[in-house]
């Protein structure tokens, strides 16, 4: 996934102004309607008497490819009231699913060319409409370096270690990571630092159980000889989805105004939280085999230091 959420904007039909962040831009364009901003004390939608919206606000965003990517979804919230173009060409408005959210709605893209791509979405504005980021869905990695986005090759093998620097920033969804062993009988697996709601583990396909509590191990009953072992994490949405221009280290309650912050709290830099199986698995039991179907051997042996200081 890469998040839209910074784009040059118009107002109604007027000049384009440079690329800012989209909450930011819906309270500059409430505070020129004389509306409420949208903050946690703005009253809810569904409770306002319905209108027909006069203005409008037209975003774009410049998307940046390293190769033409087919088989792209646009998501974004209430289709119905927006207009799409890529690279100049109206884009119909069919809705072929949701991503993560019933209310997020996906809308197939044509694809995109190597080097820049011009997405432009106009949506209504008014006191019972919601600006919200949208949503770049595909096979594709993204490179960021600052505020900069560039997508890459589809992301087909991780190291071990945070996967935001391996070109899935804002990666939310679930992760199998494959592996070969070689077994003498039952064996135990335990992982013990990565980032997420839990880990499952896959024994040649089957399911043998989750890893989430200290000590963060389970016992996998197996016979001897090779196996592939798979750890299926489940990632937290909050790369996607959480206060990514809120400056970390400076935390306050979680509401709507924490995605609004100012001043030395905002930033227009992403703050991620790291993800992923952080550090390499541990086996007891058994060995980790290579493509070769070679095992690391060594002869040294673990010890513990204790510091009496």
């Amino acid at each position: 996934m890469l998040l839209l959420d910074m784009a040059e904007y118009s107002f109604n039909g007027g000049e384009f102004f440079s690329e800012e962040e989209l909450l930011r831009i819906d309270n500059h364009v409430r505070q020129q309607l004389g509306i409420p901003v949208r903050r946690k004390e703005v009253v809810q939608s569904y409770l306002l008497e319905q209108e027909t919206p006069a203005d409008f606000l037209r975003l774009r965003f410049r998307i940046t490819s390293e190769s033409a990517l087919h088989g792209l979804e646009l998501a974004l919230e209430e289709p119905d009231t927006a207009l799409v173009w890529l690279n100049g060409k109206a884009v119909p408005r069919i809705v072929s699913g949701y991503y993560t959210d019933r209310d997020i709605q996906t809308v197939p893209l044509p694809y995109l060319t190597a080097g820049e791509n011009i997405l432009e979405i106009q949506v209504p504005v008014g006191k019972r409409t919601n600006l919200e980021y949208f949503y770049l869905l595909g096979s594709f990695g993204v490179r960021i370096s600052g505020t900069r986005k560039i997508l890459t090759s589809p992301v087909s093998s991780l190291g071990w270690g945070d996967i935001v620097p391996q070109e899935l920033p804002f990666y939310t969804g679930e992760l199998t990571y494959h592996m070969r062993i070689l077994s003498q009988g039952d064996f135990t697996v335990r992982v013990p630092q990565y980032r997420g709601g839990l880990v499952k583990v896959l024994l040649d396909g089957h399911d043998c159980g989750n890893i989430a509590f200290s000590p963060y191990s389970l016992t996998v009953h197996a016979k001897p000889g090779e196996h592939q072992l798979s750890l299926r994490l489940y990632t937290t949405r909050y790369n996607g989805f959480g206060q990514l221009h809120h400056t970390q280290g400076v935390y306050f309650y979680q509401s709507p105004n924490s995605w609004r912050s100012a001043g030395d709290l905002w930033n227009y830099e992403y703050r991620f939280r790291p993800s992923g199986i952080l550090t390499s698995p541990c086996l007891k039991g058994a060995v980790f085999l290579d493509e070769a179907g070679k095992s690391r051997r060594s002869g040294l042996k673990a010890f513990h230091i204790t510091d009496r200081s």
